[in-house]
């Protein structure tokens, strides 16, 4: 429902965090004068280039002022996840694109969120990888809480099986060998990220460079003083997505490690070379939970003839139910994938 009319929406225009100053006069001196119509206007905007259809539609609507965070002008959604949504914005005061994840309003006044989001921050402030997406500003207001991260164009690896169907077996160990580079560096932190899986895994465009998202999960290893924190990752919460959870994780997250996100990485692994996760045909949560803990998933050969011997055998181990039966870092995986790779070239050449 349109709540403005043309005079409200060239005061709401005057903002130039919304339009740069030459836009604005163009508007003024060009557009109004031919037309009062503000669903025509917007139009206008938007095949200018000028705002976004998002924008409009919270302009038009009489919502300008969700549009501004702080230093940052939201452009259009990204996602959504359990905590918040995420929107591609624009820092105006240096004009740099950015994500912006924004924790709900309806949680950004519990204390326990609060913690968590601070929590997160730190976290995510001391991650400095070419494979993981870095934290670049966060704001803490009373009813909002966000921070902002690198942007890049791209698409995760759940979408892009699901458009182009599943990778092949050298484009898939690339981007696990890539991942598991991320997690080693996240290790040697201390941190976890406890949601390793297709969607929260970014193949930028053009490079072809996996970056780790949404380190919101993460928990910090080093023991911390914390209350809240204890409250938080009390035991029976369940934290991480069913199709992706270590047996450990689903049992007790608390007790989960750099192992169990190897767990996840060797689903996700699955899932890259078959297209389904590995428990996918299960419709309810608590048949997926279980199968994660007592149930092997069908060989992936049996699903994916081409996939060898080999790369099968540590897609297995990293899925081993028993922490001690995995590799035990995300460098042990590395290395010994990369040494399958370097073998497979080997007899490419013979």
């Amino acid at each position: 429902m349109i709540k403005v009319d043309a005079s409200d929406l060239a005061h709401v225009l005057a903002d130039e965090r919304l339009l740069e100053p030459e836009q604005y006069v163009d508007f003024v001196d060009s557009m109004l004068p031919l037309c009062q119509e503000v669903p025509i206007l917007g139009r206008e905007l938007v095949y200018r280039g000028w705002l976004s259809p998002f924008q409009i539609d919270r302009i038009l609507t009489g919502q300008a002022d969700t549009l501004i965070l702080g230093s940052y002008v939201l452009i259009e959604p990204l996602g959504e996840g359990g905590m918040g949504r995420v929107y591609l914005a624009r820092n105006w005061k240096i004009n740099r694109l950015v994500a912006i994840k924004v924790i709900r309003d309806e949680q950004s006044e519990q204390p326990a969120v609060i913690a968590r989001f601070q929590r997160e921050i730190r976290a995510l402030g001391r991650v400095h990888h070419p494979n993981i997406v870095e934290a670049l500003d966060a704001e803490f207001r009373p009813g909002v809480l966000f921070y902002a991260m690198e942007y890049f164009e791209g698409t995760d690896l759940g979408r892009y099986v699901r458009r182009d169907g599943p990778f092949s077996v050298s484009d898939a160990c690339a981007c696990i060998m890539q991942v598991a580079d991320a997690l080693q560096h996240a290790n040697e932190l201390g941190l976890i990220h406890r949601d390793i899986k297709p969607s929260n895994l970014l193949l930028t465009e053009p490079d072809h460079i996996v970056k780790v998202l949404d380190l919101g999960l993460t928990r910090c290893e080093t023991p911390v003083n914390d209350s809240i924190f204890n409250e938080l990752t009390r035991a029976g919460a369940l934290i991480g997505t069913p199709d992706y959870m270590s047996p450990e994780q689903i049992k007790d997250s608390r007790s989960a490690d750099i192992r169990s996100d190897l767990y996840s990485l060797g689903c996700t692994f699955y899932y890259l070379l078959t297209g389904v996760a590995p428990f996918e045909h299960l419709d309810a949560m608590v048949d997926k939970l279980w199968a994660q803990c007592d149930t092997e998933p069908t060989p992936i050969r049996q699903l994916r003839p081409d996939v060898p011997l080999e790369i099968a055998a540590l897609i297995t181990r990293l899925m081993a139910k028993r922490r001690r039966d995995r590799f035990q870092t995300p460098a042990d995986l590395r290395a010994a994938l990369g040494a399958l790779i370097e073998i497979d070239m080997g007899r490419a050449h013979v």
